[in-house]
């Protein structure tokens, strides 16, 4: 006799399990209130697109939580919020409704929230997925699954890179078939769409079914694009499934915007009065870069200055005689340095690094070699790591 499975027997299931029992705890549904987090795989699975939101049509719309937020901010004279859902108001759909004038604090940190909501990929997974949602509406899916065997063998045994010099010639072809079937399935389920609609009314069940399929193939026609457009435009790498980069295999095609300036002046200034505030958006004494990557056409701008007395409290120390930073991750002589300074300060320290991974390292380096708590943010929330302070 097998045994019988009392519950989920992969580690995938087990983060989506979870996932569905933080759903009906949450009261924001914001994976940022998620903690610890769960794989980017995981999320996949229980979340959908702008795109394929089914907004009035959708038989969850009480449930929500994008719908919830939309509703709070439509009945709000104020709505404060923070940078992930400008994100999906400039890269996706609208969030927020109609409203007069954005304020936007840390706005050094805005777009490179733009250009993560900004920022598609294309997986065998998802190509997949439209392939299913293809066959639900009654249309084929025989050239979309060759495509998706096509790009499966494309990425074959690739590693996570930086793809400087253009894709290859066989991810390329690979590419073109996506797109090719992609827009040949789209026509379909819109054709298809609009006999269902015709027969049933645009609120039946398999208009929903035909719009969610449209969906997911329209943005795997719009990502093959942006992976086949103009190069300069996107910066394109192959990275592995969850953002594991000591991973030998590359499971994903990303393309990220190189400028998102015209989606934050379009999608989110438009005409409205915008006031940005930040301790760090002048660079060289003026604001002329980040005006220019915020979108702004001539602003009016203010430079407040700081009560910090650099010259009386703080110190400037460049440790000249390390060796310069190299791939091979951080030194022990810049590891011993570090531990000395932590030391000499008294434990009070903030560390930046250029890479969670050596940040990790640098983490654990410091927990073998000090008698003082070490927290690493990129495995804690900021309010675990205030509750871990003593």
């Amino acid at each position: 006799m097998l045994p019988i499975s009392t519950g989920p027997t992969s580690a995938l299931g087990a983060e989506v399990a979870r996932l569905h029992e933080w759903a009906d705890e949450t009261e924001t549904g914001d994976r940022d209130d998620l903690v610890p987090g769960v794989s980017h795989r995981a999320w996949a699975q229980v979340s959908v697109s702008g795109r394929e939101c089914l907004e009035s049509k959708c038989p969850m719309l009480k449930e929500c939580f994008s719908q919830r937020v939309r509703d709070h901010a439509a009945q709000s004279k104020i709505v404060v919020t923070n940078h992930a859902v400008l994100g999906v108001q400039a890269a996706s759909h609208d969030m927020l409704g109609e409203h007069q004038a954005l304020i936007v604090d840390e706005a050094h940190e805005l777009v490179s929230r733009i250009t993560g909501a900004a920022t598609h990929e294309l997986t065998v997974a998802r190509v997949d997925r439209a392939a299913s949602a293809a066959r639900r509406v009654g249309v084929s899916s025989e050239d979309i699954d060759r495509a998706a065997r096509a790009l499966d063998a494309a990425l074959g045994d690739e590693r996570p890179t930086r793809l400087r010099s253009g894709l290859g010639e066989e991810l390329a072809a690979a590419i073109e078939l996506v797109r090719g079937a992609a827009r040949t399935a789209l026509s379909a389920v819109q054709r298809a769409t609009k006999t269902t609609a015709e027969l049933s009314g645009p609120g039946d069940s398999a208009s929903a079914t035909a719009k969610v399929a449209s969906a997911a193939l329209q943005e795997i026609h719009d990502v093959c694009e942006e992976l086949q457009g103009e190069h300069g435009r996107y910066v394109i790498w192959l990275a592995p499934a969850d953002g594991d980069y000591d991973s030998q295999v590359a499971e994903r095609i990303v393309a990220a915007p190189l400028d998102v300036a015209s989606l934050i002046r379009d999608r989110l200034i438009g005409e409205r009065a915008s006031v940005f505030t930040s301790a760090t958006l002048a660079l060289g004494g003026n604001f002329d870069a980040m005006a220019r990557h915020l979108g702004l056409d001539e602003p009016e701008c203010l430079d407040a200055g700081s009560p910090f007395d650099y010259g009386r409290q703080g110190i400037l120390y460049v440790a000249k005689h390390l060796d310069r930073p190299g791939q091979g991750g951080i030194s022990e002589e810049a590891l011993d340095e570090l531990a000395a300074l932590i030391e000499a300060a008294g434990g009070r320290t903030l560390g930046l690094f250029s890479s969670h991974r050596a940040g990790q390292a640098a983490a654990e380096a410091m927990r073998a070699r000090l008698d003082v708590p070490i927290l690493y943010q990129a495995r804690r929330s900021i309010a675990d790591a205030r509750r871990a302070i003593p």
